[in-house]
Parts: C-alpha cells; structure tokens; sequence
C-alpha cells in the first residue's frame, strides 16, 4: 500500500474520531447551560436522543452538526447571562442547593469526557504506530531514529489529549490553536534532529497532508512555513 493512501485512510479515521469528541462535548455542555436556564433540551441538537445523525463516512455532516450545536451554545450563554443580571438574589438554601446539583453535573461530564478521550487516545496511538512502521520500513530508519520518533508522535498524542480535557476547550479556539500548532511544531523539530535530510523531505509532506485533512482550523503559517 502507498505511504500517501495509508495516510489518507488513517487521517481520516482520527478526523471523524475527534469531530465525534467535539460534538460530545458540546453537547454536554448545551444540556448542561440548558439546565441552569430551564431551556428545553431539543431533540437532536441539546444532548438528547438524537432524531438525525451525519451519514457515516460524512465529515460535513460532522461539521454541519458541530456549528449547530456552537451556535445553540452561545444562544444559551447568553441567555443565561442575561438571566443572572435580572433574576433577584435567591435565597442561600436554594443556591447552595442549585451549585451542589450543578457540581455533580459538572463532575459526570468529567467523568465522560476523560473516558471517551482515553478511549481516542488509545485508537490514535494505534493509528500512528502503523503510520510510523509503514514509514520506518519504506525509508529504512535505524532503530534509533525510530524510537525517537515514536516518542516524539506519543508526547505530541498526550499533549493534544491534555488540551482537549481542558474546561475552556470549546471556549478558547485561538488559544487551543497557537497551542496546537506548537506541539506539531515541537514534534516536527524533534523528527527533523534525527533523519536525513532527504527522510525529512518525506516527513514534511505526510504532515503537510495531515494538518490540511485533520487541522484545517489552525492558522495558515501553520502549513505555509512547510
């Protein structure tokens, strides 16, 4: 099979493995602001029984539903903010009652979110071990070169899992993006200490198509400079 056919296939796998995350978290994170709100949880859209699902092998349909749900979030914030600055001071029995309920939601979502990112983390493990043996064998790197590049790919792996268990995910793109950008570069210096130059020509062009498959959201310096 060709390295760039292994590569598609593969980046294709982790793209729809972490579109599927982003729209688990937001839909934790909408039910969550509509229960604060009472708003009522949409069918579909608000963390329920979903009545419509993007076809399977469909990342726009992925896309489409991830921008209805941010578009849903932001509608809830701002009518919960809305709803903070006019509702009277409640009463301190009631408030402690309402955080003590919103904590133990709060919690749960953790608890889903960390399982359901060990349970990517494993996958894409899996996945970069083949890319990087496929790429070990068609170059003929020395077992030394090997190694280090499968550090570099595990550290970048737990340092992406790392951003994406951050509460303010969702709510930062900018900052998840300049820290994105920072650990593929990182990696790409680490690989670039080891392989030759003609090696490194091969790697720069497997990460130039998987930043444009998987992070088409990062800053365009992110590929220009590649």
């Amino acid at each position: 099979m060709r390295l760039s056919t292994y590569l598609a296939a593969a980046a294709a796998l982790v793209a729809f493995g972490f579109l599927g995350f982003r729209i688990l978290d937001l839909e934790q994170r909408v039910a969550l602001l509509s229960e604060q709100v009472g708003a009522p949880v949409s069918a579909g859209t608000d963390g329920g029984t979903p009545t419509s699902q993007p076809a399977a092998g469909s990342q726009r349909g992925y896309e489409q539903r991830i921008a209805a749900l941010e578009k849903r979030l932001q509608a809830l914030s701002s009518h919960s903010s809305s709803r903070s600055d006019s509702a009277p001071e409640a009463a301190p029995s009631s408030l402690s009652r309402d955080q003590a309920i919103l904590s133990v939601v709060e919690r749960e979502n953790t608890r889903i979110r960390e399982v359901q990112l060990e349970w990517h983390r494993s996958r894409w493990l899996e996945t970069r071990e083949k890319q990087l043996e496929t790429f070990a064998t068609q170059l003929q790197l020395s077992p030394g070169q090997t190694s280090e590049l499968r550090g570099a790919v595990q550290s970048e792996i737990d340092r992406m899992v790392e951003i994406m268990k951050r509460p303010s995910f969702a709510e930062e793109p900018d900052q998840v993006a300049n820290d994105w950008q920072a650990i593929l570069s990182e990696t790409d210096k680490r690989a670039a200490s080891v392989l030759t130059p003609e090696q490194q020509q091969l790697w720069l062009q497997g990460r130039l198509f998987e930043r444009r498959t998987l992070w088409p959201w990062l800053p365009e310096q992110a590929t220009a400079q590649r």
